[in-house]
Order: structure tokens, then sequence, then C-alpha cells
């Protein structure tokens, strides 16, 4: 039997599976990040509600600029905030989001919805949102759920993250087990989870 073989439908994997996953996160782990590596893991708002004719590129930074504009009406309701806003919309449904770039893998795979949404166990509300609003913003565990639904490789679960907003960090162990998964894609769900909490971390749940 190889080292992926599950013995049951519960996710349990070998335990020479989880002795290599538990060596690569002693090899890879990064207890201290650098102080630029941190901040790259944060994602920064560079833009000042003082200045609403400013609001950078990024999606995210659009979403959340409207989300605290919404807390003042004067500045929400303006013209110019709304006209900069129906502008920004305009070049933004050009782009790749983070929903979007899902929508768009499923039908490259050629994958029903409901067999993309139980591989990544997402409830159905989550989906729904997901295909209804190209700016959805999942949480980050729901995202890397997504990244193993639609069966990525690690570099393309980067770049999946990065469009919501999220990066994968060298000084936590649970993100080096899940990169470990990705790279030797094990996809399945349960299995990953067996394996984190073999390792004392908790389930992607």
């Amino acid at each position: 039997m190889g080292l992926f073989t599950k013995k049951s439908k519960t996710g349990y994997i070998s335990p020479a599976l989880v002795d290599e996953c538990k060596r690569y996160v002693d090899q890879h782990i990064v207890l201290h990040e650098k102080p630029e590596e941190a901040k790259a893991n944060t994602h920064q708002i560079r833009y000042s509600l003082a200045e609403p004719a400013y609001i950078g590129d990024q999606i995210l930074d659009m979403k959340r600029f409207m989300n605290d504009a919404r807390r003042d009406t004067a500045l929400f309701d303006s013209p110019a905030l709304q006209n900069t806003y129906h502008e920004w919309e305009k070049h933004a449904a050009k782009k790749s989001t983070f929903s979007s770039e899902v929508l768009k893998r499923i039908d490259e795979l050629s994958m029903k919805p409901a067999d993309f949404y139980k591989a990544a166990e997402l409830d159905k509300r989550v989906f729904h949102s997901l295909k209804n609003d190209y700016l959805y913003t999942p949480s980050k565990t729901t995202a890397i759920r997504c990244c193993f639904g639609l069966r990525l490789k690690y570099d393309e679960a980067i770049d999946l993250l990065k469009l919501a907003g999220y990066s994968f960090s060298p000084s936590n162990p649970q993100e080096l087990v899940i990169r470990f998964c990705l790279e030797h894609e094990l996809y399945d769900l349960p299995s990953v989870n067996y394996l984190l909490v073999a390792l004392g971390e908790h389930p992607l749940s």
C-alpha cells in the first residue's frame, strides 16, 4: 500500500505519511518571520476616507473603502464617491477576482457546482454568495478549502489566495501541513483534516 492509501472513508491515512509530513513541517518552518514577510502576509489598506478620490487599484481596497464609507452617510451618498465607485466597478469587472477565478476553474474542469462545494465542504449559502457576488471575499479557511475542491497545485493555490487578500505563512505549522498536502496532491479534505489533527493542528472546518 502507498503512503496515500486510505483504509476507510473517515479520512484515515498511513502513519508513514504522518511522519513524512511532520518532517516536512520541521524542515520548512520559519520560527520568526522577517518584518517585510510579516507585512506581506497582512493586506494593507491604502486609502483614506478623507481622500475619497484615491482608492487604489486593488479590488479589496475598494471593497473595504466602501464598507467603511457606509458608516458615514454624507460621504457614502456624495456624488463624487458614487461616480468614482461606478467607474472603478467597470474597471474591476474586467479583472479576475476570487469568485470569478473559482467559477472559471469549475467550468474548465467541467465540474457540477454540487460536486465542487461538496469536495470543498462548503455550505450552499457560501457557494451562492461566491456565485452571485464577484467581489465576495471568503474567510481564509474557506478560501483554502476552495483550493482543495478545485484540486489546485500549491503555486496555483498561492495565486488564488492572493485574489482574496491572503497568503501562506511559513511560520504557521497548520499552513505548512496544508502546503504539504497541496504539493503532494492530497485533496481529500477528510484525509487532510486527519493529518492536521494527527499533528496537533486545527482541522479545516
